[in-house]
């Protein structure tokens, strides 16, 4: 409920600057990737411990392996005293140099460094992995998840039967998974209106979005699709972050503010081992 306001505040969040990035298309700062979904709201699962990384002698974190080490994004982040303790980076880090005693990566990949952040600015910067497969390769990956992905298909006892009924019909032409995220994709950007009044209400209010209202922020959206697309046997979660922001040629940044607070869609395929 306070995305709406959020989406409404100049406040500036971060600066962003990138090197190596030519090939790169509207980046995304991500923040968190929540699995759990109770009808209202989105959660991390419990009990999922988080993986602690010190400082190498070379001065760095290595929080993730790469055989791509020429053609990784480099972000330098200036970001504002807000009160988190989240890492913005573009998806897949794998390294991190910053004057941090250790960061903390969870078991959805998403970085922090506990409760160290004051009232002061923080630098940091990101060497990150952005290649993803191509969409002929995630046509062809549709082979049973391991155990580790089943949370990504879990779903509330209680969830409107209309939204499992809604996303088989959608996708009842497409026989991938690629296809089929693609076609609730298409779905939900075509049939539906953006507000950000806060409209869809009761115990269900993705129901009253799919089913009565048929409008909402970008909250509703990749909830939308997060859940419909787990009743079709396909593992999803939501990433809440930031869109790329404004940028400033005099700086060479991208002044990223509270405005352009974003929730997206990660849909999983085991064989590439991507999100």
């Amino acid at each position: 409920g306070e995305m709406g306001t959020l989406l409404q505040n100049d406040q500036t969040v971060m600066r962003v600057r990138l090197e190596n990035a030519e090939n790169l298309t509207n980046p995304r700062w991500r923040g968190i990737a929540l699995d759990y979904f109770d009808n209202r709201g989105w959660s991390r699962s419990s009990g999922r411990r988080s993986q602690q990384f010190d400082k190498t002698e070379r001065n760095v974190f290595i929080v993730d392996q790469t055989a791509r080490a020429g053609g990784l994004v480099i972000q330098t982040v200036y970001l504002e005293p807000i009160q988190t303790p989240v890492l913005f980076a573009l998806s897949r880090p794998v390294l991190v140099q910053g004057n941090f005693p250790f960061i903390n990566k969870d078991a959805e990949n998403s970085l922090n460094v506990g409760n160290l952040f004051g009232a002061e600015r923080v630098s940091y910067r990101v060497y990150s992995d952005t290649f993803q497969p191509g969409a002929e390769k995630l046509r062809k990956d549709n082979g049973a998840y391991s155990p580790n992905s089943w949370r990504y298909l879990q779903l509330p006892e209680d969830l409107d039967p209309r939204i499992s009924d809604l996303a088989g019909q959608i996708t009842n032409q497409s026989v991938s998974r690629y296809d089929k995220a693609r076609a609730v994709e298409n779905y939900l950007q075509t049939q539906f209106g953006y507000t950000l009044e806060q409209k869809s209400k009761g115990e269900q209010p993705l129901a009253d979005f799919l089913f009565n209202v048929r409008e909402g922020h970008c909250e509703y959206f990749p909830t939308a699709m997060a859940v419909m697309l787990p009743t079709q046997g396909i593992a999803a979660r939501v990433v809440n972050g930031f869109q790329t922001g404004e940028y400033n040629e005099t700086a060479d940044v991208s002044v990223v503010k509270q405005k352009a607070a974003h929730s997206w869609v990660e849909v999983y395929f085991p064989q590439a081992d991507a999100w």
